[in-house]
């Protein structure tokens, strides 16, 4: 079995801009099992064995650690940047106005990127969840969903 896939032979989709992303990628959320460190070296070991796409997310907590693996991959000669795909997301506390401009440049910094090819609203209730908390955890002072403030946002 070989350890290398080459991303060539990984189907793509085109997206209505004509760039294309690769049909199969690596999330980075890890938080809930595994330390920044181990995602990151996933990542770290990911990129060597052929993955072209990545998600990531400012929440997930290891946007810093990752950075320093892209940085590495970079000056290394492993892969050059305009041959990832690289998603993240603006989390739940980052929806008033200028705040995603924030949380993006915060993202790009700790990735230490000049781009990201996607940014996405991670959720869309503008509600504050505390990292690490599960999926079923409710904040008391949660609002309802507003079309308006996700449109916004």
């Amino acid at each position: 079995m070989s350890n290398y896939i080459d991303p060539k032979l990984v189907p793509q989709k085109t997206l209505s801009n004509g760039d294309q992303i690769p049909c199969i990628g690596m999330g980075t959320f890890g938080s809930d099992r595994f330390t920044p460190e181990q995602v990151s070296g996933a990542v770290a070991g990911a990129i060597r064995c052929g993955y072209r796409l990545f998600d990531c997310a400012s929440v997930y907590g290891n946007e810093h650690l990752i950075g320093d693996v892209f940085q590495e991959a970079f000056d290394e000669g492993v892969v050059k940047r305009e041959e990832l795909f690289i998603t993240s997301k603006v989390w739940n506390d980052m929806h008033g106005k200028g705040d995603v401009l924030l949380s993006m440049a915060k993202s790009l910094k700790d990735l230490k990127l000049d781009y990201l090819d996607v940014y996405f609203v991670h959720w869309p209730f503008a509600n504050y969840h505390a990292p690490g908390c599960d999926g079923d955890s409710r904040n008391p002072d949660s609002t309802p969903f507003s079309v308006d403030a996700f449109v916004a946002t």
